[in-house]
């Protein structure tokens, strides 16, 4: 007894080719729609900006939205710190603004609870807290510093 292949037919290949096409491609825009969705909520993203009290930017910082968190990048300008290390509000002068072209890559940026923490590539940390829909305070964490917070504001506006 002599057994036939089954012969699968142009239509019935057609079906199987496009149902797998439209499966790959509704997984695709849900991946798509969820990490849209997830950026579009990240109240910290954007462009920041921190102002000496001489009022020259001694910090730039940009926020992008990542799927793990944020990526992006700060810049720090040289600047003296005028204000007492126990000092709610830091105050400072800058002798060179910072600058994108010095700016240093964030390596690491997490959530716990409304406090963003940031770590350059060169080991720095810095502690983000949103104080309005464009201001914000971040401190330095780790140094002789880290009691006082520094003012930003989202670039633009």
């Amino acid at each position: 007894m002599r057994v036939e292949p089954s012969r699968i037919s142009f239509n019935r290949l057609a079906v199987i080719w496009f149902s797998a096409l439209t499966v790959v491609t509704i997984a695709a825009l849900c991946a798509w729609f969820v990490v849209t969705v997830r950026a579009g909520s990240r109240p910290m993203a954007g462009d920041w900006v921190g102002i000496c009290q001489d009022g020259k930017p001694f910090l730039l910082l940009k926020l992008t939205p990542a799927t793990n968190g944020y990526t992006g990048s700060i810049s720090l300008g040289n600047a003296k710190i005028t204000s007492p290390p126990s000092a709610t509000n830091g105050s400072c002068t800058v002798n060179d603004p910072a600058s994108p072209e010095h700016a240093m890559k964030i390596a690491r940026a997490w959530m716990a609870g409304e406090t963003l923490t940031l770590d350059s590539d060169r080991g720095q940390e810095y502690e983000m807290r949103l104080t309005g829909n464009d201001t914000a305070k971040l401190r330095f964490i780790a140094t002789n510093r880290d009691e006082s917070w520094f003012a930003l504001r989202r670039a633009g506006r």
